[in-house]
């Protein structure tokens, strides 16, 4: 449209026309496939297809078509083959870096000694594909702290992997809270309610626990002693989770860590290889989707 301003020729508007013809078009079937089908209309997207729309109405009022001008068309395609190459190059060098990060992930994951999954399974799972936690070809333990904002980073990660895994995957939750109040690694004050979010927590049954895992890690920053009483006000686990077998069930979950000489949090183990750290939606997937191709092989 700008070079029809530019350039003003007969050949240049009749051209134009026809393209805001087939361009109004699509803009009608996108924004119909973006409000039925995907449910969510990206705001930029509707504006540009509300002036596509003005634009047209504008020649429809002011123009006529007679015929399209070969000349500029070819003029056009050159124009955006130059915008293609230079996007296609673009995304080539993305390609390209996503593979060199694929292959050197791999390889350092492979390099892990494998020191296999905690003898005795979690109760609390995020993920569960099959009853026994081992029997699954994928299988995540997570040892995390809910005051963790590492953690809370992880925890956003793992959400978004499970729907692409959910039939091979399964996600067993560890405590392992930073808190001298339950950690007898702990030696001083530093996340001083991660503890009571643990024995809070414990005592949800497994189709609660993801709900409020999710929850804790919503409001990690509001967290105190008010909130955890809240927090187990809403679940319904307020004469549980001060418990003493509550709290020896947490610790004895606590003390599984240690055959694994974990010192942090968050540290996962990704079929029995040890990682410390977040790992991003990508990165589980790139491991992820090796073991997998590793089992079919």
């Amino acid at each position: 449209l700008l070079s029809g301003y530019l350039f003003a020729e007969k050949s240049v508007e009749e051209t134009n026309y026809l393209i805001l013809i087939l361009n109004g078009a699509g803009c009608v079937l996108l924004f119909f496939y973006s409000l039925f089908i995907l449910k969510s209309l990206c705001p930029f997207c509707t504006l540009y297809y509300v002036f596509s729309l003005l634009s047209l109405y504008l020649f429809w009022k002011n123009s006529s078509i007679s015929k399209l001008s070969l000349k500029t068309l070819s003029i056009y395609g050159v124009v955006v083959a130059m915008g293609a190459t230079a996007v296609g190059s673009n995304s080539w060098k993305k390609q390209d870096y996503h593979d060199k990060l694929k292959v050197s992930l791999i390889k350092q994951f492979d390099s892990l000694k494998i020191v296999g999954d905690p003898k005795k399974e979690s109760p609390h799972r995020l993920a569960s594909t099959t009853k026994n936690f081992k029997d699954a070809p994928l299988r995540i333990t997570i040892f995390s702290d809910f005051q963790c904002p590492a953690c809370k980073q992880l925890a956003l990660s793992i959400e978004k992997i499970i729907p692409r895994y959910k039939k091979s995957l399964n996600i067993q939750y560890m405590f392992y809270p930073l808190d001298m109040n339950c950690n007898p690694s702990i030696k001083r004050p530093f996340h001083n309610y991660a503890c009571s979010a643990a024995f809070a927590s414990s005592c949800l049954s497994n189709e609660k626990f993801t709900e409020g895992h999710d929850e804790i890690f919503e409001h990690q920053d509001k967290i105190d002693g008010q909130w955890i009483k809240n927090f187990a006000k809403k679940f319904k686990v307020t004469g549980c989770y001060q418990k003493k077998e509550i709290k020896e069930k947490v610790v004895e979950m606590i003390k599984q860590a240690d055959e694994y000489n974990i010192k942090s949090t968050p540290t996962l183990l990704i079929n029995g290889r040890k990682i410390e750290g977040v790992l991003m939606p990508n990165q589980l997937s790139i491991i992820l989707d090796n073991l997998l191709k590793k089992g079919k092989s």
